[in-house]
């Protein structure tokens, strides 16, 4: 199956994929399409080859029972996973303009959805990107990313209570997660830097 084929980083975004699947068939099928080509450029070409062939089903399965979403949630999705290719290649700079990107379409469809489809894709876009955030480190650019998420959550939450509970406590503590490893590293910078200066005395 293509959820043990997506190992290394994609095997929690996979199976999330597959829940996405069971209300948005169409949509999941697209996005997997998109792990294909980010496994066969990692030289997993089994994996691109399940991954794509897991997509076309899932494709095939949402032409009948077609579900409306929007190309902003789409192409949201699709650089979220971009995002993950990149940061698991130590291109942080890159990937966190990435997901600049995707915070921005999913704001904006956030702020007028034309359909109901985004209150199943954000527990995904969640999930996704938190592993990403993990690799950019403690950053003040990640920082303020994982604050956009903490606010889309809120919204969330505040729009259809109880719904989006999980997500919002999720993305809370892993803020205030990211926030004290960034205090501790700045502590302990500052030790060192210290404990460099000369004691004249």
């Amino acid at each position: 199956m293509w959820i043990g084929a997506l190992a290394h980083g994609y095997n929690k975004a996979a199976v999330l994929t597959r829940e996405l699947a069971k209300v948005l068939p169409e949509l999941a099928g697209r996005v997997l399409r998109i792990y294909s080509d980010v496994l066969y450029k990692n030289r997993n070409y089994q994996g691109a080859l399940d991954a794509a062939s897991e997509g076309e089903s899932l494709m095939a399965q949402g032409e009948k029972t077609p579900t409306i979403y929007t190309s902003k949630e789409y192409k949201a999705l699709t650089l979220c996973v971009r995002a993950q290719s990149l940061a698991g290649l130590d291109r942080l700079a890159k990937a966190a303009g990435v997901i600049t990107e995707a915070l921005k379409l999913y704001q904006e469809e956030l702020a007028s959805p034309k359909h109901g489809t985004v209150f199943n894709t954000f527990p995904w876009v969640v999930r996704q990107l938190l592993p990403s955030f993990t690799i950019l480190g403690p950053s003040d650019e990640t920082l303020a990313l994982t604050l956009q998420l903490v606010d889309m959550a809120r919204a969330l939450e505040a729009f259809v209570p109880g719904k989006f509970q999980i997500e919002l406590q999720e993305v809370l503590e892993f803020h205030a997660k990211l926030s004290t490893v960034g205090r501790d590293s700045e502590s302990m910078a500052a030790a060192q830097e210290a404990a460099s200066v000369p004691n004249d005395s």
